[in-house]
């Protein structure tokens, strides 16, 4: 069947390298966790200064993100990636030559810079090659890779922290210059290997090329939307607020997990490896959270349910610390977490396109990581005034709770405007 034949082929041949670049994305930006547990000693640093450098991360972020997409929409996804992935590399390597904790928060900064166009622009990227009645799944395996960094990078990022005195270097310092190395490396390959549009493929066929184009933009409301229409569209900016709620407790928790682990009673070389078991059970719900997203008639529902499960998560693991048993609620929250990426980045693709959905996409994604600026800082400020990462843990969980009811507010307007909709032109059919 021709259909089956294209979606499998893109599958084999697109999703494989995006994955890798939102792995490697998520190693480099996640990495100062792991490294934390002994650099906060070496750098004489508190939790709420983590909280800061993890923050400075996502300024970077916010004031870059929307220029950075745009970028990434004119001149490509094969340059403009290939570009910012060997600068993001080459900073995060450079974490390792830090001194102080406002040296840290510089090269966080420039890191969350660097970074600002990856992942608004996979998002878009995706949505170029996949039909809207499948673009659920491809997300979910897109993101797949994200629940893989916290899979293999703690194990091995275990392993880079008993190098510890190895050649002079810290165990946090070989943990920055070893994962940051192969980005670089995976920027060439990019460069030459990411087909930047269905035109350039050479390994599909005409046929192919023509349904797949076809059905791509079946499913759009517009052709093309211009700039302004990611601003002066009223469904985006209830978006931007639910983003900045998940993301505070997304980033807060992400930033501190391997202290909340390390609280538990594990010394450092075994976080990494203990924070793999929930990980490892949160990707496996992955395909479950695809199957719904693209079955769902109402997918905000669906991003909804995934804030309530990382809510309960967040709830069980303050109550539970420092008792090794929070390592159950932990597996969760990352449960949710990862669940709630796919739903909600297919909401604002349903009725933005072209220049639109690059502005819209990235200022969606610029604006929740204002949360990723604020919830590492509430919970490094939380943990240092009641010397327990509980409360902060626990603050992340009403912005989570948060989030899901305001998506399904959303969903109930949606269900309400549809509902008058078609009493309207059953009026009107009567008339």
């Amino acid at each position: 069947m021709l259909e089956d034949r294209v979606i499998r082929a893109i599958t084999w041949r697109v999703l494989p390298l995006v994955c890798l670049i939102v792995f490697f994305s998520a190693l480099d930006r996640s990495n100062i966790a792991y490294g934390a547990v002994t650099m906060l000693h070496d750098l004489s640093m508190t939790n709420t200064g983590l909280g800061w450098a993890s923050g400075a991360f996502a300024l970077g972020y916010v004031l870059f993100g929307v220029p950075s997409t745009l970028m990434f929409q004119r001149i490509g996804a094969r340059r403009w990636l290939s570009l910012i992935m060997i600068v993001w590399g080459a900073l995060s390597a450079a974490t390792a030559f830090v001194s102080t904790p406002h040296e840290l928060a510089v090269v966080r900064f420039l890191l969350g810079a660097a970074e600002a166009g990856a992942n608004p622009g996979l998002v878009i990227y995706i949505g170029r090659w996949f039909p809207e009645n499948v673009r659920g799944r491809a997300f979910s395996i897109m993101f797949f890779a994200m629940g893989l960094t916290t899979i293999l990078g703690g194990p091995f990022a275990s392993v880079l922290m008993s190098l510890d005195g190895v050649g002079g270097f810290a165990g946090w310092q070989w943990l920055f210059v070893v994962e940051g190395l192969p980005t670089i490396m995976l920027a060439l390959i990019v460069l030459f290997a990411l087909p930047d549009t269905l035109e350039d493929t050479k390994w599909m066929a005409a046929p192919e090329k023509d349904w797949l184009s076809a059905q791509v933009k079946s499913g759009e409301e517009r052709q093309s939307d211009g700039l302004w229409s990611a601003f002066s569209n009223a469904r985006i900016w209830p978006l931007l607020l639910i983003n900045v709620l998940a993301g505070s407790a997304i980033a807060g928790t992400t930033a501190f997990t391997p202290l909340v682990i390390g609280s538990m009673g594990f010394a450092p070389t075994q976080i990494g490896w203990v924070n793999t078991a929930p990980a490892l059970l949160s990707v496996c719900f992955l395909p479950l959270w695809g199957y719904l997203t693209d079955k769902h008639h109402d997918r905000a529902q669906v991003a909804a349910g995934a804030c309530v499960v990382m809510c309960i998560g967040l709830i069980g693991v303050s109550l539970l610390l420092p008792s090794p048993w929070a390592l159950v609620p932990l597996a969760v929250l990352m449960i949710g977490m990862l669940g709630y990426y796919s739903p909600f980045w297919t909401l604002p693709t349903t009725f933005l396109r072209g220049y639109g959905a690059a502005a819209g996409v990235s200022l969606i994604n610029l604006v929740g990581t204002l949360g990723a600026f604020f919830g590492p800082i509430v919970i490094g400020a939380l943990a240092d005034r009641t010397q327990s990462y509980a409360a902060g843990l626990l603050a992340c969980a009403g912005m989570a709770g948060a989030g899901a009811i305001l998506l399904l507010m959303q969903n109930e307007r949606r269900r309400l405007r549809r509902l008058e909709s078609k009493a309207a032109l059953e009026g009107a059919g009567r008339d």
